[in-house]
């Protein structure tokens, strides 16, 4: 799994600010009056929905239209890992001519992906599942696994920039940098020699702090995060207009994870812990899949969900919840 993007070229255009003509608020009486988007039913148990986001500038509207496909014969498609953010905070987006509510935060996803002259083809669960059709939602969640791991690559939305995601960026490749050296030349992560306390000095810099804040951003101990990441083929993390490489992070947080206690406590960096386990090229291959599946599950129970069920079926398409493509529980 890399996160090298082969797609630059659609996300160029990554608006950083907000107009009033992009959406409209869902209390917007011309929006109350126009008619909403109706899904209609797929055809079969293999059946997905794919978002077709028209290409526009940074204050256009956001204007889509709906696919329907079967998953293993979809185009080629980018799924989008976030969080849905505030379900009371929403707005409009069309999608096939009518009105379609989205929380801010896919809304703002949409803007910072979409091209200005090509369309992007998504999929986004919150838009592509009929969130009131219980039967659809639940054979829906049976395709995650394929959803994921046939997408061309997945976006991890990070949310919207802060003003440091530049500098936590640039701070992650560096200190990447001085692990991989140091793990080339004394054979491994396991034996560079660990952070002391007394060498804190050394880290105590705002940018440190920068980056313990965006660990703790609800991307990051959202359940089912983590099988959509493990299942990824290519990774495309964004925090607003800047692109965070997440193979370097993943080896980052292994490195504080198991050589920086010290800096866990300082910076309070317990985050690292969790995404540690999302990568699975960079898991120990020691244990055996059932006792890897249950290091999954135990990491979950941190993980926030919005139905305690989650807890278990956000899980069940990771690819160590399956043995000779069987499910070992």
């Amino acid at each position: 799994m890399t996160s090298t993007n082969p797609l630059s070229c659609h996300l160029s255009n990554a608006p950083s600010s907000k107009s009033s003509r992009d959406v409209d608020r869902i209390s917007s009486p011309t929006h109350l009056a126009d008619s909403r988007y109706r899904y209609g039913r797929l055809q079969n148990t293999g059946s997905i929905r794919l978002l077709k986001l028209l290409p526009g500038r940074k204050d256009d509207p956001l204007i889509c239209s709906m696919i329907a496909t079967e998953v293993h014969v979809a185009p080629a498609y980018a799924a989008v890992s976030y969080v849905w953010g505030d379900q009371k905070d929403i707005v409009m987006i069309t999608v096939d001519g009518k009105n379609q509510p989205v929380t801010v935060n896919l809304r703002d996803v949409l803007q910072r992906v979409r091209h200005i002259s090509d369309a992007r083809i998504l999929w986004a669960d919150a838009v592509c599942i009929n969130q009131e059709d219980l039967e659809e939602r639940d054979q829906q969640v049976r395709l995650m696994a394929s959803i994921f791991s046939n997408a061309d690559h997945v976006v991890a939305w990070l949310g919207k920039d802060d003003g440091d995601a530049n500098a936590v960026s640039t701070l992650i490749q560096n200190t990447t940098k001085s692990i991989r050296e140091q793990s080339k030349s004394l054979g491994g992560i396991k034996n560079i020699p660990e952070v002391m306390p007394d060498d804190l000095v050394l880290y105590d810099y705002p940018t440190w702090t920068s980056l313990a804040k965006m660990l703790c951003r609800p991307f990051f101990s959202r359940c089912w995060i983590v099988q959509e990441i493990c299942l990824a083929k290519i990774i495309i993390a964004l925090c607003g207009d800047i692109i965070i490489d997440w193979d370097d992070l993943v080896i980052m947080s292994i490195w504080i994870a198991t050589k920086g206690q010290a800096l866990q406590e300082y910076f309070d960096l317990g985050t690292v812990l969790s995404i540690s386990t999302m990568m699975l090229p960079y898991e120990s291959q020691q244990r055996s899949r059932y006792n890897e599946f249950l290091h999954v599950i135990s990491r979950g129970r941190s993980y926030g969900a919005s139905d305690p069920k989650d807890h278990i079926y956000a899980f069940l398409s990771h690819p160590y919840a399956l043995w000779n493509n069987t499910l070992i529980v």
